[in-house]
């Protein structure tokens, strides 16, 4: 029996993304196909984001 993965969810992010400090950047997730859906993404930052005061604030569009 041979077993072929499925592609569960493909997204789009920006390649890079460069900012000053305390400036506020949007970050656009374009979600191109998903078989189960999406409820929430987890974002993982390096160390020195949050110690250099980055912050991650989630704002949701249909």
């Amino acid at each position: 029996m041979q077993y072929s993965k499925q592609e569960l969810i493909n997204i789009a992010l920006p390649k890079e993304i460069i900012g000053e400090a305390k400036e506020i950047k949007t970050i656009n997730v374009k979600v191109n196909k998903t078989k189960y859906g999406l409820k929430d993404i987890k974002w993982i930052v390096d160390h020195h984001f949050s110690t250099d005061g980055g912050r991650i604030q989630k704002n949701f569009t249909d």
